[in-house]
């Protein structure tokens, strides 16, 4: 297979929602931080992480090298920022499919949420290790949709799950709240529990 038919392939089966919350996300992540990104800003815990491997695994965070090793152990903002919006963004698709969201003003605000919440605001001040953590939340976020769509995907769900919970373990309450918002939003819409119970046994 040449690499324009496989484009061709992607390029058809990516859903115009996708593109939708890709774009919002990216976009409006890249207006939010352009500060942060176009600026060195110096916290105590920045300058002492100027370089570092993020061999943290006395905090139990045994993959967060691994995950930060994609981009850079030096604190650059461009490099480490851009990989961040990357996650984000796709972390923004993903969650347009858990809760099947069609509408593109929905779309549009959770996809500008997901980049504009404070906490991920607070992570972009140390950006030396932001990309690390936010492709653990894209994992752990993976996690949750190859569990719902796919009948045996709650098996590579453990295993991004484990690779999430190696870099950063509060992910694995943002992966409780996905299930626990779905599952809320499955029962609003009068789905019996007995219809649910097989896929709450794969979350499990």
């Amino acid at each position: 297979m040449y690499p324009e038919d496989l484009l061709k392939i992607l390029r058809q089966n990516i859903k115009p929602q996708w593109k939708t919350a890709f774009r919002t996300a990216f976009c409006t992540g890249l207006l939010i931080h352009l500060y942060r990104l176009t600026n060195h800003l110096l916290t105590w815990d920045s300058v002492y992480n100027f370089h570092s491997d993020q061999n943290a695994i006395h905090l139990g965070r045994c993959f967060l090298t691994l995950s930060c090793g994609i981009g850079s152990y030096y604190d650059l903002q461009w490099i480490n920022g851009l990989l961040s919006l990357l996650y984000l963004s796709l972390t923004a698709v993903c969650l347009t499919e858990i809760f099947s969201l069609r509408s593109k003003t929905a779309i549009f605000f959770l996809s500008a949420l997901t980049v504009s919440f404070p906490v991920v605001a607070s992570t972009f001040a140390y950006m030396y290790t932001a990309d690390g953590y936010f492709l653990a939340q894209l994992f752990v976020t993976l996690a949750v949709v190859l569990t719902l769509y796919n009948r045996k995907g709650f098996l590579p769900g453990m295993l991004l799950i484990a690779l999430a919970y190696g870099s950063y373990q509060a992910y694995i309450s943002y992966a409780a709240m996905l299930i626990l918002v779905w599952s809320i939003l499955q029962l609003m819409e009068e789905r019996p529990v007995r219809a649910l119970l097989p896929m709450w046994g794969r979350f499990l």
